[in-house]
C-alpha cells in the first residue's frame, strides 16, 4: 500500500489587492503583536508600509526586523529572534521572497522550540509548532510561502542548512501580485527560473507522486506562458498573476515531492559565493538534466511532449528529452539567465569543494541518479 503525505499552508489568499483583506483573517485569530521580517529593499519600496497599514487597521501592533540578507544567515535568525522576544511578539509576518520567509520560519521554530538552527537540520525535527507565520509573498519564484522547507546560511562555516518541517508551514500565505509589479526584470527572470527548476526537479524526483507531478506540469506550463512577458513588460498584470500562480503550484509540488541535484549544487554556490539562488538554478538546470537523462529520459520526454505536442509524434524518449532541455535553454537565453559561472566570480579551483558539499546536501537523495564528485565537477565545468 502506497501512502503519500501532502503538506500546505493553512490558508492561502490570491488576487490583485487581496492583501487588503488580510486584516479580516488576522482579526479572527486574536493576534496582538507581529514581528515583521523583511529586507531593506521591501521597506524602501514602500511594500512593508502597506502590510503594516493592514496590521494597524486590524488593531495589531508590530516590531520590524528588516536586516534579512538575500541568503538569510544564522546571525539574521538570532537577531530577529532577540527582537521578537524583546518586543513580546506573538506571531510573525514575513514580507518578501524566500529569504524573508525562510528567515521567519527559522525564527518561529526557535521561538517555539529553543536551540540553534543546526538542531533542526533534516526532516520534522522540531517538537512544537512554530509561532504562527503570515507569509506575504512579493516575488514569483521560491514558493517558500507555501512549503515546509527553509534554508539558512552559516557565514562562518560557509554552509547552508536545509530543513523540512511541517511545524514551519505558514498559517496564512498571501500571493497578491500587485506587490510584484515593481520587481526588476533581472529579479523577475531569476525568480521565475527558480520556479521552473522547482517544477522540473520535482517532476523527475524519486520522491514525487501523481499529485506532485500534475502540479509540476501545470507550473511548467504557466512559466513558459507568462515568464517571458513578465520580464518584457513588468507592469503586465496578467503576466504577474500567471507567475504568482506558477511559483505557488511549483512550491506545492516540490514542497511535497522534493528537488534534486540542481538545488544540491546551487545551495553550495550561494553558501560559498553568496550568489542569487534562482540564477544559479537557471544556469545548472540544462547540464543537470543532461546528466539525469540516463535514468529520467522518459520523464523528461513527457515534459517535452507537454511543451511541444505537435513535434512529438513518432519521436522516441531520447529525442523528446533533448527537445525539453533545448526548450529550457531557449527560455533561459530569452530572459537573460543563460550565463556562465565564471562571469559570476566562481573559481574553477573550488569545483571539488563545491561538489563534495553538494553530495552532502539533503536534496541530492531525491535525484534520479546519484552522482560522484567528478560528475558534479563535470556539470560545473560545462557551464563555466
Amino acid at each position: 500500500m502506497a501512502v503519500y503525505k501532502y503538506f500546505g499552508p493553512g490558508c492561502s489568499m490570491f488576487g490583485y489587492g487581496c492583501v487588503e483583506g488580510l486584516g479580516e483573517e488576522l482579526s479572527r485569530r486574536a493576534y496582538e503583536k507581529a514581528l515583521v521580517v523583511t529586507d531593506k529593499s521591501i521597506v524602501e519600496l514602500g511594500i512593508a508600509a502597506k502590510i503594516i497599514s493592514v496590521l494597524d487597521g486590524a488593531g495589531i501592533g508590530h516590531a520590524i526586523f528588516s536586516e534579512v540578507k538575500p541568503n538569510p544567515t544564522v546571525a539574521n535568525v538570532k537577531a530577529g529572534l532577540a527582537l521578537l522576544k524583546a518586543e513580546g511578539c506573538d506571531f510573525i509576518v514575513t514580507i518578501g521572497g524566500g529569504s524573508s520567509h525562510d528567515c521567519g520560519k527559522a525564527i518561529g521554530i526557535l521561538a517555539a522550540n529553543g536551540g540553534e538552527v543546526e538542531d533542526y537540520k533534516g526532516v520534522d525535527k522540531s517538537a512544537k509548532k512554530s509561532l504562527d507565520i503570515v507569509a506575504v509573498n512579493t516575488t514569483a519564484g521560491t514558493g517558500s510561502e507555501c512549503t515546509r522547507a527553509y534554508v539558512i546560511s552559516d557565514e562562518e562555516k560557509r554552509t547552508k542548512t536545509g530543513i523540512k518541517d511541517r511545524n514551519a508551514l505558514a498559517t496564512i500565505a498571501v500571493n497578491d501580485h500587485s506587490l510584484m509589479m515593481s520587481l526588476p526584470k533581472k529579479l523577475t527572470a531569476a525568480t521565475g527560473m527558480d520556479a521552473l527548476v522547482h517544477a522540473v526537479e520535482c517532476y523527475i524526483s524519486k520522491n514525487g507522486f501523481m499529485l506532485t507531478s500534475e502540479l509540476a506540469l501545470a507550473a511548467i506550463r504557466c512559466v513558459f506562458s507568462w515568464l517571458p512577458e513578465a520580464v518584457r513588460s513588468p507592469s503586465n498584470e496578467r503576466a504577474r498573476e500567471g507567475m504568482a500562480v506558477a511559483e505557488y503550484l511549483a512550491g506545492l509540488a516540490f514542497g511535497n515531492g522534493g528537488v534534486g541535484m540542481v538545488h544540491a549544487t546551487s545551495h553550495q554556490l550561494s553558501a560559498i559565493y553568496d550568489l542569487p539562488h534562482g540564477l544559479c538554478n537557471a544556469i545548472l538546470l540544462p547540464p543537470v538534466m543532461r546528466f539525469n537523462k540516463r535514468a529520467a529520459a522518459g520523464k523528461l520526454a513527457e515534459i517535452g511532449r507537454f511543451l511541444r505536442p505537435l513535434e512529438a509524434e513518432g519521436k522516441d524518449d531520447e529525442t523528446m528529452a533533448d527537445l525539453a532541455i533545448a526548450e529550457f535553454e531557449r527560455l533561459s537565453a530569452e530572459i537573460g539567465t543563460l550565463v556562465r559561472l565564471r562571469t559570476l566570480g566562481v573559481k574553477e579551483e573550488d569545483f571539488g569543494l563545491l561538489a563534495e558539499k553538494a553530495l552532502m546536501d539533503g536534496s541530492m537523495g531525491n535525484n534520479p541518479v546519484q552522482p560522484t564528485v567528478q560528475d558534479v565537477m563535470d556539470v560545473l565545468a560545462s557551464v563555466y
